[in-house]
């Protein structure tokens, strides 16, 4: 009995602790020039390819909502996103995604929701997780594309790229923002699981935002947003993304399958 009084405490405040709320917080790094790395290019575009396909993501958990997320399809009825977005899903009753511009329920027993890593506490090296939408009927009428996953291993040769993190920050509430960088600024650490990206400004609400390359008229999502994190020798904490790996690849064609 002891045990499952702690374990419901722990969610209880784990909830909260990700659950995204309103306030606007961890915006950063510091010494970005944020109008300048974070210009909004979308607007007039959400409704174009690949961006319609890049989606607001709210989460009704225990009465408990958020809408300051991101997440995006990577097929007709596949949406991926960082897995702390969607923690605890036995306690998630519905999802809303901002889809051509307006909000759609899609209620828990209409999706299924895959944990790349699932448990009580959070495993920051696997933030990613998908939801299986297996009741289409709200989204059929809506117009959206898909991005396709490539592992990061393999775009070395890309080097040459521009590429982009779209999401909705909460400094910059309803608005898509797309904000680029090149492969030379990217950092990554000696797990091999995160990539770095110190040229970048984020806040919260960005998390799930997907890090995207277009190359022979494909739209390639290599990365998820997580947050900040400490990848460099120096200490710096700059912002990163759960790499897209084969492992991962492998993982999503094994539930959807």
């Amino acid at each position: 009995m002891n045990k499952i009084i702690i374990t419901t405490i722990l969610i209880f405040i784990y909830s909260f602790s990700y659950s995204q709320s309103v306030v606007c917080k961890s915006c950063g790094p510091k010494g970005v020039d944020m109008e300048e790395k974070r210009e909004n290019i979308v607007d007039g575009k959400e409704l174009e390819t690949p961006f319609n396909g890049i989606i607001h993501l709210r989460v009704t958990r225990n009465f408990i909502s958020s809408n300051i997320s991101t997440a995006s399809f990577i097929d007709d009825d596949l949406i991926i996103t960082a897995n702390h977005n969607l923690m605890y899903s036995p306690f998630i009753t519905k999802i809303e995604l901002f889809l051509n511009e307006k909000w759609i329920k899609i209620k828990k027993r209409h999706l299924k929701i895959h944990h790349y890593h699932q448990g009580v506490f959070h495993k920051k090296a696997e933030d990613i997780a998908i939801i299986k939408i297996k009741n289409t009927i709200a989204i059929e009428s809506s117009n959206y594309s898909s991005l396709d996953l490539t592992s990061f291993d393999g775009v070395a040769q890309k080097e040459n790229k521009i590429y982009h993190l779209t999401g909705f920050p909460c400094d910059r509430p309803n608005i898509l923002v797309d904000k680029k960088t090149s492969f030379k600024e990217f950092s990554e650490d000696s797990s091999n699981q995160f990539l770095g990206y110190r040229n970048l400004y984020t806040c919260t609400g960005d998390s799930g935002a997907p890090l995207w390359f277009f190359d022979n008229d494909t739209y390639y999502l290599c990365s998820i947003h997580h947050g900040k994190r400490i990848i460099s020798d120096s200490g710096e904490a700059i912002n990163v993304g759960i790499k897209i790996t084969q492992d991962v690849i492998n993982w999503i064609n094994k539930k959807i399958n």
